[in-house]
């Protein structure tokens, strides 16, 4: 009887010690993927609000362009309303107005065309990254706020841009026409008028479409810091919650430890009479 108690106080021993063993491990093991899992959360997160800050910049760059080509386009109509009855001074007037539009108007526009293109490629990616990190309150209420949206949004200003700039080229056109035939200047003029007109609406409309997507990006961004934040306070708190579970859990085969010593120390008692 001594030797099986002794036997089953030792295997009692053996298995409490390799259980706790494993909740050590285990502790050791939980710690170490939450270290993990934040490092890999702050990479996309560090992806969205870099992708975030991409585009600020380039949507800066752009309503300067937009609000700028919108003024000169305004200046552009007062100077062909405003065209020399004279041949030579008309042509110079029409040569000097072309500049405007050249420098001052179609270039700025392709560029910011041009960044619009590279924008609305971000905010595709800004989407894979939105359908985890940007459902929340704010995307919930702000359904355009999210990356898809946006991204469909700036192409439709990307091809309003090209629309412009298509209308520029007739505009162009004119211009060059005034210059070689001074004589039909003021029936050109009008039409090159009505179509400044048509550009400078749908600029303004441009420029206030750019003004309400800085709101969105800076709403996504102040999003993404408060996820951001939720997501590290959530995987220390469940980290927590597994490490407590694992101590209690280690604690109890501490006490299996010393029953099974207790069981294996344990001494026979003999009856006295029997003696």
């Amino acid at each position: 009887m001594n030797v099986i108690r002794r036997s089953a106080g030792s295997g009692v021993i053996l298995l409490a010690s390799v259980v706790l063993i494993l909740c050590f491990a285990g502790i050791i093991g939980v710690w170490s993927m939450k270290s993990r899992i934040d490092v890999l959360g702050d990479k996309v997160f560090e992806a969205a609000e870099d992708s975030l800050a991409f585009m600020d910049v380039k949507l800066d760059r752009i309503e300067g362009a937009f609000k700028n080509s919108h003024r000169r386009v305004g200046l552009l109509s007062k100077g062909v309303n405003r065209l020399p009855q004279k041949e030579t001074e008309a042509k110079a007037e029409a040569t000097s107005l072309l500049k405007t539009l050249d420098e001052g108007v179609f270039e700025p526009l392709k560029s910011a065309q041009t960044w619009l293109d590279s924008t609305h490629a971000v905010a595709v990616g800004v989407d894979k990254i939105s359908e985890a990190v940007v459902s929340s309150k704010y995307a919930a209420s702000h359904e355009d706020s999210v990356g898809v949206a946006m991204a469909g949004q700036l192409q439709d200003v990307s091809e309003a841009v090209a629309g412009i700039l298509t209308t520029l080229k007739e505009v162009r056109q004119g211009l060059v026409d005034i210059r070689a035939d001074v004589l039909s200047a003021r029936r050109i003029a009008l039409m090159i008028v009505a179509r400044l007109a048509q550009v400078e609406k749908r600029m303004a409309d441009l420029c206030g479409r750019i003004e309400r997507f800085h709101a969105r990006v800076a709403g996504m961004k102040g999003e993404i810091a408060a996820v951001r934040g939720d997501f590290r306070w959530w995987t220390m708190l469940g980290a927590v919650l597994v490490t407590f579970l694992l101590i209690w859990f280690a604690a109890s085969q501490i006490g299996m430890v010393l029953h099974g010593w207790s069981l294996a120390k344990r001494q026979p008692h003999y009856d006295e009479s029997e003696g």
